[in-house]
Formats: structure tokens, sequence, C-alpha cells
């Protein structure tokens, strides 16, 4: 098959986009900055649009879920509530026919993206392709093991991949560690994954990730919303530096129309939400007892935003949609207790603009489910619980490695594995808590042989490649250009391209 490259998007400011320039100079190829288009303001002035989607289109589940989507993912940019959701809507807007008509004049065939799309860019470029027709993958990453896979679309097939026989030994060499922690483990409480251990030392230590820019904010001395939305259609909303609003004095969180610029505003704005959002947890929060509890469901949370939940979620991105199906799927008789991820409170983390702090007042009401307090022992209870049941969740795997059984409703490469199950709308509760408990050697086995029937090995993301480096045994040492050649092996493999 004669592949060529017709559409590259990438990180403008990166040694690989330069690279990638240089090889496809001579080509057709049109060079995409990921930033600049992130910062979906600019396009407001950019060519004129000539290419519109039908009515058909506009009214497409996939549209729909793609726009909602998108602008959920407005929340990892707009860090102080600055954008309402009429801003949101002309940043998805401007994307949307920027891309469609795009299309148009280079049309693709098959979209490759190197992760999850999760910011509006990537995730609306992928969007307007799968609806154009085009087959979209995109490469996904083992937080377990060193190891990559190849997705279609956000719930569809893995390819299958052939991966060398040392790999598939490094790898096992990872996992059997990973199960074997959690199988020793017999204090009951969960083997902390190695971020989270950063991410509590970042904490205790006081580390915080300031979103101020405190030399922009003295440089600020104008007041009115009309003004704040012109520099927000500048770009500023995907450029890394959004601009700060706070209401007049006095005003608390309440809106008013007297927004104004000062400095420290931004950080004062976090630090509310942050508080009210602690509060609203804590006086939530179930007394809890697992004696007295009887039969229940456990459903820890995932850390938001991030791409775990959305898109990885595929149609369950939301977590309330999760929660209100696992609540119709599991018998009245049995609870439901959901715990918040720890890293939702950490002040180096975005956890606040993830969750409105009035979440854990509508999970308090509904019937039969139970907030528990984020410090309980994750790994009592799933030894306790009937049933784990997640979005994503490395909680699910962990259940199978116990023996346990769990539910995944999203996708992720664990999904079919012994003691998990995969969400969909004619399964039953009791078919699952009835059936026969997979040990943990034979989820350990099955886990080694999906990696050597679908894993590319070596990571994508600089996260992951630094986290393969401090965990595997001797190090891990990355090639990108091995790692790369993997990926187009598997395409090729699978007849992609």
């Amino acid at each position: 098959m004669n592949t060529q490259p017709v559409v590259y998007l990438g990180y403008g400011d990166c040694a690989a986009f330069a690279k990638a320039r240089k090889q496809l100079s001579k080509s057709d190829c049109l060079l995409l900055d990921y930033w600049t288009l992130n910062a979906a303001g600019s396009l407001l002035n950019a060519a004129p649009v000539r290419a519109f989607p039908n009515g058909k289109v506009l009214k497409s589940p996939a549209y729909v879920e793609l726009r909602d989507k998108t602008l959920k993912m407005m929340d990892r940019q707009d860090i102080n509530g600055l954008f309402r959701r009429q801003e949101r809507e002309v940043f998805f807007w401007s994307l949307f026919l920027y891309f469609w008509d795009l299309f148009d004049r280079y049309p693709v065939d098959v979209v490759v993206s190197a992760h999850s799309p999760h910011l509006p860019a990537t995730m609306v470029f992928y969007g307007v392709c799968e609806l154009r027709g085009a087959r979209c993958f995109h490469v996904r990453e083992m937080a377990q093991a060193p190891v990559s896979y190849i997705q279609e679309g956000f719930d569809g097939l893995v390819l299958s991949s052939v991966m060398n026989e040392e790999h598939v030994k490094n790898a096992g060499h990872m996992l059997t560690k990973y199960f074997s922690d959690h199988k020793n483990n017999h204090a009951g409480s969960a083997v902390k994954p190695e971020y989270m251990i950063r991410q509590e030392l970042e904490a205790k230590n006081g580390i915080y990730v300031a979103g101020v820019l405190e030399e922009r904010m003295r440089s600020l001395d104008f007041g009115f919303r009309r003004k704040m939305l012109e520099r927000a259609m500048d770009g500023d909303i995907g450029g890394g530096k959004p601009e700060y609003m706070m209401p007049g004095p006095g005003m608390g969180l309440e809106k008013s129309d007297e927004l104004f610029w000062k400095e420290g505003a931004a950080q004062e704005f976090q630090e509310r939400v942050r508080g009210l959002q602690l509060k609203h947890h804590e006086d939530n929060v179930h007394p809890l007892d697992l004696e007295e509890v009887g039969e229940f469901v456990y459903f820890p949370l995932h850390y938001e935003p991030e791409k775990t939940s959305n898109p990885d979620g595929g149609r369950f991105y939301d977590s309330i949609e999760a929660l209100l199906e696992l609540r119709r799927f599991v018998p009245k008789g049995v609870a439901i207790l959901v715990k918040e991820h720890p890293s939702m409170f950490f002040s180096q983390m975005w956890g606040y603009v993830g969750r409105s702090p009035w979440f854990y007042d509508l999970i308090a009401r509904m019937d039969g489910v139970y907030l528990v307090d984020s410090s309980f022992s994750s790994g009592r209870l799933v030894r306790s619980s009937s049933l784990t049941a997640s979005l994503t969740g490395t909680a699910c795997l962990e259940a199978a490695a116990l023996g346990r059984k769990a539910l995944i409703f999203g996708s992720v490469w664990f999904d079919g594995l012994p003691n998990i199950w995969k969400w969909h709308p004619l399964i039953e509760y009791e078919s699952i808590v009835s059936a026969r408990s997979a040990s943990g050697e034979e989820v350990q086995s099955a886990a080694i042989e999906w990696v050597g029937r679908f894993g590319v090995f070596g990571g994508i993301t600089g996260s992951f490649i630094r986290m393969y480096q401090r965990a595997l045994p001797g190090g891990y040492v990355h090639d990108s250009k091995a790692v790369g050649c993997a990926v187009c092996a598997t395409l090729r493999r699978n007849g992609v391209i």
C-alpha cells in the first residue's frame, strides 16, 4: 500500500517538529502547530471557511459526544473559571469548522495519534476525521510495564502485534512484580502507584505548581468583560497562559457583573474553590462500618481532568453517567461506596477544575450510594466488595489480581482479562458475582500473554518514559526510532497502511 503523509499535527516548539519539517519539506504534507491551534481563539481571524457539515452530521450521536467531550476538556485550560459556555462553544466551533474545511483540501484515510487525544485541538481533529470517514487510531501506554498498544477509536479493537521474546520477558518481569506486590500485601491497603507516591511527596513538601503568572498579572490594568474576552479571543485559552478573573470585593464566589483584574486574584480564586470542594466532600462523607454495610460495590473515582476518563472512558467519560448506570445495574439492596481520588485535593494538582464542590452533594442524594472518606483503604474496599467498578481505573486490575471481580465502563488494556468484565447493556450483576473467580496467577499469565499479542515495547509520552526509567530493573533505555518502527509495523500487519 502506497502511504503518504497528508497532515502532520505536532508541537511546534520541539525538536521532533523541526525534524518533521525538514523530512517533509519536499512533500505536499501540511504541518500544523498544535499549540497555535489549541489556542482556538486565533482561528477566528483565520481564512474563510468554505466547507460546512450538513444537518445529519450535526444531529448524529458521534457529533454530540465530540462536542460535549471537547467542552469538558476545556477545563484543563480554564483553570480560573474564565470562560462561560458561550466562549467554549465559540472555541469549539472555531476548531470544528477549521478542521472540517481542512479535510476538503487535505482528505485523509487514516489518522494515528501519539496518544489519546485529550485537549481540544487534537480531540476535534480526531473527531472530524472520524465523522468524515477516516479510520482513526491512537497509541496508548500501560502503567504497569513499558508497553504501548494501538487502538482504533475509543472503544474499538486493539491491533495485534509481534513483540520479540526479550521485550516480552522484560515486560513480564514488571507485570510479575506488580501482581506479586498486590498478592503479598496482606495488610489490606492498596499498593500505591509510583505517580501517587510522587504527588503525595510533593504535596507534603509544599510544592505548588501555581497558575499565576505574577509578572503578567501586574501588567493588566483593565477591568471590563469586553476586554477580558478580547484577550481570550487572542488565543490565551490554549497557550498555557490563561487570563484571570475574580468577582468584586465581598461577593465570595457568587456571580457578579463587576469583574475586575487584580494581582493574586487567580490564586485567591483557586484557594476558595479548593476550600469549598474539600468542605462539601467532608460534609457528605458517610461514616463507614463495613460490617454494617453488608454487600456493596466499590466505585473509586478518577482524578479529573485527565484522559483516563475523558476520552478513555468512551461513552462513559462522565463519572455521573457511569455511576447512574451502575446504580441501575446493581440490585437495590446492594450499596455502592464511592471514594474520591486522593489527588483531587493535592495543592499542586488541578482537581478543583475537574469536579464541582456540589458534585458530592449530588452523590449524597442518590439512594443506596455513599461517599466514603478518601483516606479509607482502597485495598480493604476492594477485598471486601462483591465487585469493583471503574471507568478505566487500575483498581479493577488490582481486584482481579486478588481474585476479586471487576467491571470496566470504558476501554483499557486489561478489560478482557480473567475476573474483569467490560460493561454492556445486557450484562447482569448476578452473572458476574456468581461466576468462578480466577486466581491471581491466571490473571498474571493472561496479562503477559496479552502483551505478547498486542504490545509494542516502549513508551510514547515523556511522563510514561520517565516512569519506566524509574521502575524497570536495570533501567529503561528509550529508543524512539524503534518504537516508531514497531508502531508502523503493527499498522502494516493489520492492513491499516
